[in-house]
């Protein structure tokens, strides 16, 4: 260990001078721009100033930055919401007018009881055909699909078909107009507003993930030009679509150029060429220098 300690502390100037050496080389390496240069300089609204351009190899074209926000825009507003059905609700739902039917509907008062179960049950499997939901239908705005997942099974639903929470009075008054039963009209009102529960309930998760799902499958481009196709020629304006163009051609060099293959080579390039340079400085110094380089 001594001896280790006593040769580093003679040859330390050395040392010193070498890592100063490796350090500059990954400095001027890591500060050296990465990217690949177009060789043709273009203005959009500008005429194209060069030979006539073909396409050197096949490349797709870029959509703008406008074209993919909207994309994702609409996808966003059309993206299905997808909602559970909760069976157990409905199963519960039966049980209490089961069980609250007598209560409110009694043979004493010589009612025709069968009948009132009959109609009762008619109307709570109509109501829970495709689910109640909670709130209004006037509050709910948003427009986009609903698919109902009752089970292992999935289907699309309008929002008109379910029934809401809110709307319950004015759909059993449109059930019972026009029969004896409209007599019991508030005894069925209280009755089933203390059977009825909300059972269908948005499922976030699902509908996050489907979201995502279709975010993913966005492409950032649109079309193709192939190799040997004309791009544009010398005094045309560079605009619209010639201009899409030119910029995915740019991308595409640059891309091609800086491919993961290339890399390393190309890194190893650099690092050979600012190693040489800074070996003739280092050498430069020790011959002509030597008072520098001791220092």
């Amino acid at each position: 260990m001594k001896k280790l300690l006593n040769g580093i502390y003679r040859n330390q100037a050395r040392i010193y001078r070498g890592f100063l050496f490796l350090s500059s080389v990954s400095l001027i390496v890591y500060l050296i721009p990465k990217g690949g240069k177009f060789k043709y300089e273009f203005e959009q609204g500008r005429p194209w100033q060069y030979e006539t351009l073909v396409a050197p190899f096949d490349f797709a074209i870029e959509k703008t930055e406008e074209e993919v926000t909207e994309e994702i825009r609409v996808l966003r507003e059309q993206a299905p919401q997808y909602y559970d059905y909760d069976e157990t609700l409905v199963t519960g739902a039966r049980e209490r007018l089961t069980q609250k039917l007598p209560v409110f509907f009694n043979d004493s008062s010589g009612i025709d009881t069968a009948r009132i179960r009959r109609v009762s049950n008619k109307f709570l499997d109509d109501i829970y055909r495709f689910g109640v939901m909670p709130g209004s239908k006037d509050s709910w705005a948003d427009t986009r699909p609903i698919l109902l997942i009752r089970g292992k099974e999935t289907e699309e639903v309008p929002k008109d078909s379910f029934m809401f929470i809110s709307s319950l009075g004015d759909r059993l008054r449109k059930e019972l107009s026009g029969t004896e039963l409209e007599l019991y009209e508030s005894t069925y009102f209280n009755l089933f507003f203390e059977t009825i529960r909300p059972n269908v309930v948005l499922n976030e998760k699902f509908s996050e993930d489907e979201l995502q799902r279709q975010l993913d499958q966005v492409t950032y481009t649109r079309g193709s030009v192939l190799k040997g196709v004309r791009i544009i020629a010398r005094g045309e304006v560079v605009e619209g679509e010639k201009y899409r163009i030119l910029r995915s051609l740019e991308k595409e060099y640059q891309s091609q150029l800086w491919s993961e293959s290339n890399y390393n080579w190309i890194m190893f390039g650099y690092a050979t060429l600012v190693v040489l340079s800074l070996m003739m400085l280092f050498l430069f110094l020790k011959k002509y220098r030597p008072l520098v380089y001791e220092n």
